[in-house]
């Protein structure tokens, strides 16, 4: 009877290490999954935010900018991606970003903003800007939409260009409240391919440069109208 008790003993210890075993190779592979499903640009950008912290990175950048390109599967133009944080709530932040006809006064280059179409966040609108030293003017008819993550606090405005004289144009705002509410961690990234005949090195530093001055600019242009309410 001993012997039996001892080797069904056994028999579940060793079913129990097993099954631990198990597991754990399992969230092994889960974990290298979604890491290359983001690294190779499989797994977009909002689903990436899922596995991140606000609040340790909050801490991390304080209201300095960290800046990086991104690549983008199927793409030789990277993303530039800069993410600050702003002392306002998020609906501070949200009226500033959805006020899609004021962009020409903080983002750099942008000579129209102009609104086609509205209904709430959703919009289409006509950017135009002069590059090369006004040699050369782009232009794009985009089409802005939230695309809010369930369960997720994060909030996500995409613009993706339909018609225009490029290659391609996208930009993605994501903003998560911090800090009790008090703050928010906000990311601004952009791919603009003019489709030129020059190094594609020379658009992906064009991406990160402007990018990070967008994010400056939005923060200093946040922090002047929270303070002056």
């Amino acid at each position: 009877m001993i012997r039996k008790v001892n080797h069904l003993r056994g028999y579940y210890v060793h079913r129990i290490v097993f099954i631990s075993e198990r597991e754990s190779i399992m969230h092994s592979l889960r974990h290298t999954l979604i890491t290359a499903l983001v690294a190779f640009g499989l797994m977009g950008p909002t689903a990436a935010l899922a596995y991140a912290n606000p609040e340790q990175k909050a801490k991390r950048i304080g209201t300095s900018v960290q800046a990086k390109s991104v690549k983008q599967r199927g793409k030789d133009v990277s993303w530039g991606m800069a993410t600050t944080v702003v002392h306002a709530p998020l609906h501070v932040v949200e009226g500033i970003i959805l006020d899609y006809s004021k962009y020409h006064e903080f983002f750099p280059h942008l000579d129209t903003s102009k609104v086609l179409v509205r209904r709430k966040a959703k919009a289409m609108l006509y950017l135009e800007t002069k590059i090369m030293k006004g040699a050369k003017t782009l232009w794009a008819q985009v089409r802005v939409a939230p695309k809010h993550k369930e369960g997720s606090a994060t909030r996500v405005i995409d613009a993706r260009m339909i018609r225009g004289n490029m290659d391609t144009f996208w930009a993605r705002w994501e903003f998560t409240p911090v800090r009790d509410g008090r703050s928010t961690l906000v990311s601004f990234r952009m791919l603009v391919d003019p489709d030129l005949p020059l190094p594609n090195a020379l658009f992906n530093r064009y991406n990160l440069k402007l990018s990070k001055k967008v994010i400056r600019n939005f923060q200093k242009r946040v922090h002047a109208r929270f303070r002056r309410n």
